[in-house]
C-alpha cells in the first residue's frame, strides 16, 4: 500500500484533535501516554497509526520514546492472552485426532466420525466441518495448489468466514471486488478482515483503522463509552498466512492494540496437525472475544445515565481508508 506523506493539515487536524482531549493514560511514571504519541505524528513523515491515537506497543518504535519500564508497564494490559486461550476439552479432543497422522485418508477418516451437530453443538460441528473442507484441498495430490485470486484465497480461509455463527454475527462483503469483509452484530461492526494475495505482511493501517472505527460508531450510537471492556478485533489475511489483532479502549484516550504471531495454512498434508490446529484455534478464539464485547453492548446495565443524557467523553478519531484514496475522517463524537 502506498504512504501517504504527511501535510500541514494533517498535522492541524491531528493537533486540533490532541487539544480535545480530557482523558488521558499516566504512567507511573508520571507521564501521559496521549502526550508522547502526539508528539511522534505530529514529526513523522508519513501517515501512520499515531495519527489515529493508536499504540502498538510491539512496534520497535517505542523502544526509542518510552523506557523499559514503561513499555513493561504499557504492555501488562495489553490483549495477547487472549489470541492463546485453551479450547474446550471437547474441541481439544476434535483437534487431537490429527496427531501422528499424515496421509489424507487417514485424517479424513478420523475427522469423519466424530459426531457434532449444527444446532445442539455448534463449536465442535464448525470445528469438524472446518479440518473436513480443508481437507478437501488435498483430494487430489499432497500438496497444495497456491491460490491465484482473492477468491481463491477465500475459499481455503471459508473458516475465518464460517466462524461467524460462533459469535452470533453476520457477515458482510464490503465490495464486489474485495475479499474483505467484517462481522456485524445488530448493525454493528465488530470484526474486519482483510484479505491479500501477496504473502508480505505489509503495515496496512485499513485494519487498525477499521477496528478503531467500530468502536466510535458504538460511541456515536451511545451503546458504548470507554472503560467498559470494549474490544473489536481484526484479521489480516496475507497469501497463505494469517495474524490476528485485539484494540481495546480502556486507558484514557488510546486505542490500545495487540497482534498475534503469523500463522500459516499448510502446503503439504503431512503438515496439518501441526500447522492447522493453532490456526483453527485462533479463529475460535477471536470470536470469544467478540462475543463477550456483544454481551456487554447488549446489557442493559452498561448503558449509562451520561450515555442515555446523550454525554459523551471525547475520544480521538482517525485517519480512515476509503476505496480509492486516503481521506481524513474527523468527525466529532
Amino acid at each position: 500500500m502506498h504512504e501517504r506523506v504527511v501535510t500541514t493539515n494533517d498535522v492541524t487536524l491531528v493537533t486540533n484533535s490532541y487539544y480535545k482531549i480530557t482523558e488521558n493514560w499516566i504512567l507511573f511514571s508520571g507521564r501521559n501516554v496521549e502526550d508522547v504519541i502526539f508528539e511522534v505524528a505530529k514529526n513523522s513523515y508519513h501517515v501512520n497509526k499515531t495519527h489515529s491515537f493508536i499504540l502498538d506497543p510491539k512496534d520497535p518504535i517505542w523502544k526509542e520514546h518510552f523506557s523499559k519500564d514503561e513499555l513493561r508497564e504499557i504492555q501488562a494490559h495489553d490483549n495477547q492472552k487472549l489470541f492463546y486461550m485453551d479450547l474446550p476439552h471437547e474441541l481439544n479432543a476434535i483437534l487431537s485426532r490429527l496427531n501422528g497422522l499424515t496421509t489424507f485418508r487417514q485424517m479424513h477418516d478420523s475427522i469423519s466420525i466424530v459426531k457434532a451437530d449444527p444446532i445442539e453443538n455448534l463449536d465442535a460441528y464448525w470445528l469438524k466441518k472446518s479440518i473436513s473442507n480443508f481437507l478437501l484441498f488435498f483430494v487430489d495430490g499432497e500438496n497444495l495448489t497456491l491460490p491465484s485470486s482473492g477468491s481463491d484465497l477465500s475459499e481455503m480461509f471459508k473458516f475465518v468466514k464460517t466462524s461467524s455463527k460462533l459469535s452470533g454475527t453476520t457477515v458482510q462483503g464490503l465490495a464486489d471486488d474485495s475479499a474483505d469483509m467484517n462481522f456485524r452484530y445488530s448493525s454493528h461492526g465488530l470484526l474486519f478482515t482483510e484479505i491479500d494475495l501477496e504473502k508480505e505482511n505489509k503495515l496496512s493501517l485499513k485494519t487498525p483503522t477499521a477496528m478503531k472505527n467500530f468502536f466510535l460508531n458504538l460511541l456515536r450510537q451511545r451503546r458504548a463509552s470507554i472503560n467498559m471492556g470494549i474490544k473489536t478485533v481484526g484479521i489480516n489475511v496475507n497469501g497463505l498466512y494469517i495474524s490476528a489483532s485485539i484494540m481495546s479502549f480502556d486507558h484514557g484516550s488510546i486505542s490500545l492494540l495487540s497482534k498475534s504471531e503469523q500463522l500459516r495454512l499448510p502446503k503439504s498434508v503431512s503438515e496439518i496437525p501441526q500447522l492447522l490446529p493453532p490456526i483453527l484455534k485462533l479463529i475460535y478464539n477471536l470470536n470469544q472475544v467478540v462475543k463477550d464485547t456483544i454481551n456487554i453492548i447488549k446489557d442493559p446495565n452498561t448503558v449509562t445515565a451520561e450515555m442515555k443524557a446523550g454525554e459523551s467523553v471525547y475520544f480521538p478519531p482517525c485517519f480512515v481508508h476509503n476505496q480509492n484514496s486516503w481521506r481524513n475522517y474527523y468527525g466529532e463524537i
